[in-house]
């Protein structure tokens, strides 16, 4: 018998990419879903009406994800935002997209190349947003400040039902501030709290939809106006409702009260848990997109107040952290905070394993930023853990007895260079390696390091000048000075890049000097003769003459030395430098005798306090030049000797302050100490002085000195910078007040009451 034929299935059609279909997914609220299908219809044909269907649907689903701060969802979608083709309005929408996620910069960037008013007005209004939510004001311009603490001042009055003092803190805020928004949200909140709902929905209703406040203000409009309420997606309305019933419900609010109450320091967070299991699913059903806001209070208190089951209380409430589902970087943070580098660096490899697995969500740029963070911390409890070896510390007071032979501490410098090899650009793990390198002596290695990042980061100044330091000690000078010209235009303005790039000129033409080059180190300081001679005078007349005396130009080089020697405050200085500088230059000793004579007289005569500190600064940037001459070494005790000699010296106040400062940012602790003791005497009510003593005190003591040596010197101090209308000794305070904290550490009993009550 012939078989039957079988029906044929009928197949499945896919509908295919619509803008309709777009525009039903952005109204369910399904945002990756309207976004593939928009690339899908552009991918289709690149026209324009599928662009701006496109660009519609990515930027809906990027200011969603702004406002409800899912970073990684954000920083995906204006990935595809910024891929898309450019034109100025486009740009404009991307420059106030970033400003409404919080990333002002980005967003100032955007708008510098337009000329829109409007995008910059946006751009100013979302960030006064963010510094409302979050109670900061470190975005905003310093002219808004004051919009800011208004809004705060007439929010708090209106909490503690003091509605008229919060319309009078409200008057601040003028018709162009973009806290405008604010104030109009504030007084429809006072007239919904005193049952004036038609004098509400006006407010309401006069407030911008791409604000916060409008969002903040829906539920409560959705309430009072049918109308609104009616234009809203059933979606959009249904939500609306339950949040409208969150308002109006004390369940969920006295729920998260009553886990507020338990969420404190030295609270053990079991409680804290169980009022949070009750309020929970109320609050997924009413506002869901706070329980993630509630997990991640909850992740934060553990680091610090939590105990090892709260992880599992965690994770049986509100499931596995989507950032760090193995709870590795949490525990790895606890184990931080109590300094068990080890165990801390364990989870962090795991943690490291996971993000290198690409996991969902994480676009490739900020897995591997992160990544090279992690590494970065690594390397960074390795060095602690041998700070702590160093200093004989190993677990705190209940640590186990420590081994007669322990284990070597790893070294850290792989980790920091596999950080690099992730984030090219960044400083933090390029400085780490580069001073370690530098310390154990391979200098070739720190350079390296130190050019790949600068070949990255231009901008990286401070490694710039690190090497820049290495090199001119190690007799490179010229190569110093490139890197020091580098980063002086930078930021020319600034003062201690000038005095250094001017200090480099005179040691590249010094080196030249001492190669018998005398041409070329002239032309070196006649290059840069406007910076030497603001910041280097002596130095530059002292490199001069000794060229001069070389060259056979005996009245020019004599003209340039008393020139050098006339120079306030710059006298010995100069003796030193016309001294070392003929010496290296190999001069004859017939040409040399007058500058040593005069040196030696000048050293054994009466000083400034101010010729005393630029002496010492002067022979200390010989050193750190690499400069080495017969009697160097030895010169330092005369030169200590004229700088306490110049004690007794008639000059300012300041000078003396000057000077120990000098000694103390060259670490002469001894120096310091033996300066103070009579300054303290000659000028009782300055703080300085006494200061200055302390420091000393901690520097003999290396760091540890004994409490009953200081404490009561400190409170002098304190009570001194306190009295005084000098600023700069008002500025002192928040040094006295960390040398106060070193001075009394906290005792065994301290750290129990702190740690177990």
């Amino acid at each position: 018998m012939p078989r039957k034929s079988a029906t044929p299935t009928a197949k499945r059609t896919v509908p295919g990419p619509t803008a309709d279909r777009v525009r039903d997914a952005l109204r369910r609220g399904d945002y990756p879903l309207a976004v593939g299908i928009a690339r899908e219809l552009y991918a289709s044909g690149a026209t324009p009406e599928n662009l701006a269907v496109l660009r519609q649907a990515i930027a809906t689903a990027a200011a969603h994800f702004a406002d409800a701060d899912r970073v990684p969802e954000f920083v995906r979608m204006i990935g595809h935002a910024e891929g898309l083709p450019a034109d100025p309005a486009w740009a404009g929408e991307l420059a106030v997209l970033h400003a409404r996620a919080g990333n002002a910069p980005r967003a100032k960037q955007l708008a510098e190349t337009l000329a829109d008013p409007a995008v910059h007005a946006a751009i100013l209004a979302h960030t006064a947003d963010r510094a409302v939510r979050f109670r900061s004001k470190s975005a905003l311009p310093d002219d808004q400040h004051a919009g800011f603490d208004a809004v705060l001042a007439a929010f708090d009055r209106y909490e503690k039902g003091k509605d008229d003092e919060a319309r009078a803190a409200l008057e601040a805020v003028g018709l162009r501030s973009p806290f405008l928004e604010w104030k109009v949200l504030l007084r429809g909140l006072m007239a919904y709290t005193a049952s004036e709902d038609g004098r509400a929905v006006e407010n309401f209703s006069r407030l911008a939809p791409s604000r916060l406040p409008f969002r903040l203000a829906a539920p409560l409009r959705a309430a009072l106006d049918p109308a609104f309420r009616a234009a809203q997606s059933p979606e959009a309305a249904a939500l609306l409702d339950a949040r409208a019933q969150a308002f109006t419900t004390d369940a969920v609010v006295s729920g998260l009260r009553d886990v507020r109450t338990h969420l404190g320091r030295d609270k053990p967070l079991a409680t804290a848990f169980k009022h949070a299991e009750r309020v929970v699913p109320a609050l997924a059903r009413t506002l869901p997109h706070l329980v993630s806001r509630l997990a991640n209070v909850f992740y934060r208190t553990i680091l610090h107040h939590g105990e090892p089951a709260d992880l599992q209380r965690h994770r049986r409430l509100f499931g596995t952290p989507p950032d760090d589902p193995g709870y590795h970087r949490l525990e790895a943070m606890i184990f931080e905070d109590g300094r068990h580098f080890e165990e801390a660096n364990r989870h962090w490899a795991a943690y490291e394993t996971w993000l290198a697995g690409s996991p969902p969500g994480w676009p490739d740029a900020v897995r591997a930023r992160i990544r090279a963070m992690v590494l970065h911390r690594m390397g960074r409890n390795l060095a602690g853990l041998e700070e702590d070896r160093e200093d004989g510390i190993d677990g705190g007071f209940f640590a186990a007895p420590k081994p007669k032979k322990t284990k070597p501490v790893a070294d850290p410098s792989p980790l920091f260079r596999k950080a690099l090899e992730l984030a090219p650009d960044w400083v933090d793990p390029a400085g780490e390696l580069f001073h370690r390198l530098a310390k154990a002596g391979n200098l070739d290695e720190a350079e390296a390091v130190a050019r790949r990042l600068l070949a990255a980061n231009p901008h990286a100044i401070a490694i710039a000048s690190a090497l820049a330091a290495l090199l001119l000690r190690s007799g490179r000078a010229a190569d110093a000075l490139a890197l020091r010209k580098q980063a002086l235009a930078a930021n020319p303005l600034d003062k201690a890049a000038r005095v250094q790039t001017a200090a480099a000129v005179v040691a590249a033409a010094r080196r030249e000097l001492i190669a018998g080059r005398l041409d070329a180190a002239r032309a070196i300081l006649d290059a840069d003769r406007e910076l030497t001679a603001e910041n280097a005078p002596a130095s530059d007349l002292a490199v001069r003459a000794a060229v001069a005396l070389k060259q056979k130009r005996k009245d020019e080089a004599a003209e340039l030395a008393a020139r050098a020697v006339a120079l306030p405050n710059r006298r010995l200085v100069a003796f030193l430098m016309l001294t070392v500088n003929a010496t290296l230059a190999k001069a004859k000793p017939a040409e040399r005798k007058p500058f040593e004579a005069a040196f030696a007289e000048a050293l054994a005569g009466p000083a400034t306090p101010m010729e005393a500190g630029t002496l010492y600064s002067g022979w200390d940037g010989l050193i750190r030049e690499g400069i080495e001459y017969r009697g160097q070494k030895t010169q330092v005790k005369k030169i200590h000797d004229v700088c306490l000699r110049s004690v007794d010296a008639e000059a300012p106040e300041f000078d003396f302050e000057t000077l120990c400062m000098e000694a103390f940012r060259h670490g002469e602790w001894k120096l310091l100490s033996k300066l103070t003791a009579p300054l303290r005497k000659k000028f009782p009510r300055n703080p300085v002085f006494v200061l200055m003593f302390v420091e000393s005190e901690f520097g003999l003591a290396k760091g540890a000195p004994r409490p009953h040596k200081v404490t009561s010197l400190l409170e002098l101090a304190k009570a001194l910078a306190e009295a005084s209308s000098e600023p700069r000794h008002r500025a002192l305070l928040d040094r006295i007040a960390e040398l106060t904290k070193l001075a009394n550490p906290p005792s065994m009993f301290d750290f129990l009451f702190d740690r177990f009550r």
